[in-house]
């Protein structure tokens, strides 16, 4: 294990593609900010079991998602359906502005228009293949407050989750080795969520992404305290997107069998993907579950299953 300390040398603006770091990071190795000895990272080669993941979650990490804010880029036409003509700013088509539709906009999210002239009142990012499994929190939106819930897809498919358990399992294990102080942090927490976490582990929710390249994000609901396990599929033959850190000029190239171990709150990106089949599963914590009542009307509580510790 080499440790490194890198300097901050950006600070990123969000929701923009970015390709060019100074250095890729390829074998064992924790980083550190170079002036407050921060941990920004630990990467680990080959740590993670390769046991099949159920046939319906790699289906679902297909699953096309318009709600991924910066992540998913500037708005740009060609992620979107044929019918949609243009993005206005506002729900309002005599007073709305047209906004540049080929990845120039300033914008992550707008309101599409219909090759009809018909308007889409609700705000859209670009169409990625993203879906989040697990927990979430509540949200509210214009109809109203959503509760905090399964997602409806585990709803469904809470057995699925059985398959995630082997990489559950050994993200905590390096995650303890690695980095304790952060690891009680956040097995404290899951400890006050308990119905909420996945079968008993220290995370609440996993968002799988398939061929998804992500723009300079940060992940704003996940625990503060905590930190962010990552890891990739290859479902295909692929190269690049690598995972990169802007604001520290650099990137680590995490395949299959790999985990790195992350702050979510730095800004973080991948460079393009040539090829396909790029599975990747990001598993973490909602902080926000800590608000959630102990019963929620409308909303039926976890199966029992989802809460049941870790399969041994």
């Amino acid at each position: 294990m080499e440790d490194y300390y890198i300097p901050k040398v950006n600070e990123s603006e969000h929701g923009y593609f970015i390709d060019n770091v100074s250095h890729i990071f390829n074998d064992n190795s924790r980083v550190y900010d170079y002036e407050s000895g921060e941990l920004l990272c630990v990467f680990l080669k080959g740590v993670l079991p390769l046991d099949p993941l159920d046939d319906k979650i790699v289906k679902v990490s297909k699953s096309i998602s318009n709600n991924r804010g910066n992540a998913s880029g500037k708005m740009d036409i060609k992620y979107h359906s044929d019918n949609i003509d243009y993005f206005i700013d506002k729900p309002d088509l005599t007073t709305g502005k047209k906004i540049a539709h080929d990845g120039t906009s300033t914008r992550s999210s707008a309101y599409p228009v219909r090759k009809d002239g018909s308007l889409i009142k609700r705000t859209r990012g670009n169409n990625v293949r993203s879906v989040s499994v697990g927990s979430f929190n509540a949200t509210n939106k214009k109809g109203g407050i959503t509760p905090c819930r399964l997602t409806s897809w585990t709803q469904r498919n809470t057995d699925s989750l059985v398959s995630l358990d082997p990489i559950m399992r050994k993200c905590e294990e390096e995650f303890k080795k690695w980095i304790p102080d952060k690891y009680e942090e956040q097995v404290s927490f899951c400890n006050k969520i308990d119905k909420w976490r996945i079968r008993g582990s220290i995370f609440s929710t996993i968002t799988l992404n398939y061929d998804f390249r992500t723009a300079t994000h940060t992940d704003k609901g996940d625990l503060k305290t905590g930190m962010t396990c990552f890891s990739v599929r290859e479902y295909g033959e692929w190269s690049g997107s690598e995972l990169c850190f802007p604001d520290y000029d650099f990137g680590v190239d995490v395949r299959e069998g790999d985990l790195l171990i992350f702050n979510p709150h730095l800004a973080h990106c991948n460079r393009e993907l040539q090829g396909t089949g790029r599975l990747s599963m990001v598993l973490y914590c909602r902080e926000k579950l800590i608000d959630c009542p102990e019963t929620e009307e409308g909303i039926p509580p976890p199966p029992v299953e989802h809460s049941q510790p870790l399969k041994e």
